[in-house]
């Protein structure tokens, strides 16, 4: 929005107008906004990328706790996908773990 519109704007709807058009509600129930930056997550590119069965095979390997159940920890993914020709760091794959990835396929 340019200066002169966002006056505008600003000068023609009262601020309780401004907060009926967008509720609260609506705005929890959407959630924070995400900004994707820089390129797309490389766990959810291989996800996307591979065949089912392997695809599978590796979200069985992320849902796996390490510490709990004695799952994959993040460098031997990253070790045991080389083997697909997926290049992809422990640090990468523990972001997309914990969810702090730019990952569309959440």
């Amino acid at each position: 929005m340019t200066h002169s519109v966002r006056s505008e704007y600003a000068t023609r709807y009262s601020i309780q107008e401004r907060w009926q058009a967008v509720s609260l509600e609506t705005l929890v129930a959407a959630g924070p906004p995400r900004t994707r930056k820089g390129p797309g997550c490389s766990v959810g590119i291989a996800l996307a990328s591979l065949p089912d069965s392997e695809s599978i095979a590796l979200t069985a390997m992320l849902a796996s706790n390490p510490t709990l159940d004695g799952g994959w920890k993040n460098v031997d993914i990253s070790e045991a996908i080389k083997g697909s020709g997926i290049r992809i760091k422990g640090e990468t794959i523990a972001r997309h773990r914990r969810g702090g990835c730019s990952c569309e396929s959440r």
